[in-house]
């Protein structure tokens, strides 16, 4: 299907990565449900990636959300600072954006001062499954730090009941690209024991998340508001006083349509993966954020190896790029 063919994938004609993201997503979807039984086969109304009836944000509310961007300036996907130089998205939004932007507001106003990062590195993680949208995380390296804020990270299981999600997505599931002030929605939390139970029509084809959602994820939904196209990779938070105490409990991932009654969104789910997040900000952040706690390196003394430019200490001699003790004469030790 061409984007356009359905009024689902319509956006601004010079938002060409946004489109070829649609399409390939659709595309996923198509495979996420070709050999599963009593699951929408029309992939129409699958994909959940602005927020729909949300609430325009306090403006500087919320300090470390992303906007991943097309060549042509155009949003593509969302993301959250998650230490000075590393950004968390979905791993699905990978290889559809250009530049990626910290500190806008409104995506209409071309005057706002905000920054602009180039991607050094780009980290998804090992068991992502693009077919079954599984293990959807993906960590972005800048080439340089921000000065913004980073959000804490869900170390533990516990999910409280109310959530609340935000982005510069469609507000309409049959809507065109969104370009206007951040917008945001408070969503309800559902067990995954409830969620995969969750079955209904979609454009007169049934459709079942049976045997879908699995450990890394979780699901949000409340009536008549939801995430949706172009609020992939964006987070899912446990909403504080302020964007200090705000903690990222997933990131918008996936779902059958967008604030459709019978199917809530899909979340990857921090607290499952933050093992893996943990261990990537341990190595490649550029200033370690004080909530992880890292395992010490092992610190290189003399004793261990030595160059030109960093000689042993006395009574050590540099030999093949190791400190040697030195043998004094008549010494006949190894």
């Amino acid at each position: 299907m061409e984007p356009g063919d359905d009024s689902k994938y319509r956006h601004d004609n010079a938002d060409t990565e946004t489109n070829h993201l649609a399409t390939e997503l659709d595309e996923s979807q198509r495979m996420l449900h070709k050999n599963v039984e009593n699951i929408v086969t029309n992939s129409e109304s699958y994909i959940d990636l602005t927020i729909i009836n949300g609430l325009i944000t306090q403006e500087d509310r919320y300090k470390y959300m992303v906007s991943l961007t097309s060549a042509s300036g155009g949003h593509v996907c969302g993301g959250s600072l998650i230490a000075r130089n590393l950004v968390l998205t979905a791993a699905h939004c990978k290889g559809h954006f250009s530049k990626v932007e910290i500190g806008r507001y409104d995506t209409a106003n071309n005057l706002e001062d905000y920054e602009v990062f180039n991607s050094f590195s780009t980290i998804v993680h090992p068991e992502f499954d693009k077919d079954y949208i599984r293990n959807d995380f993906m960590i972005i390296r800048l080439d340089r730090d921000s000065a913004y804020p980073h959000v804490n990270l869900n170390q533990n299981k516990y999910i409280p009941e109310s959530l609340t999600v935000f982005g510069w997505g469609v507000t309409a599931s049959d809507g065109s690209s969104y370009r206007g002030p951040l917008l945001e929605t408070s969503v309800n939390y559902i067990p995954n024991s409830q969620c995969k139970n969750s079955e209904g029509s979609i454009d007169f084809t049934w459709g079942s998340y049976y045997g879908l959602i699995q450990d890394n994820m979780l699901c949000a939904s409340a009536p008549s508001t939801d995430s949706c196209f172009g609020d992939s990779g964006g987070p899912l938070i446990i909403k504080g006083n302020d964007s200090n105490d705000d903690i990222q409990v997933g990131i918008v991932s996936w779902g059958f349509g967008c604030a459709n009654p019978n199917f809530p969104g899909v979340y990857a789910r921090v607290d499952n993966k933050i093992d893996w997040i943990k261990k990537i900000i341990c190595i490649i952040a550029s200033d370690v954020p004080s909530q992880y706690v890292c395992e010490k390196r092992k610190r290189v003394t003399h004793l261990d190896s030595c160059t030109d430019k960093r000689p042993c200490k006395e009574g050590f001699q540099c030999r093949y790029k190791k400190c040697i003790q030195s043998k004094k004469k008549g010494d006949r030790s190894k």
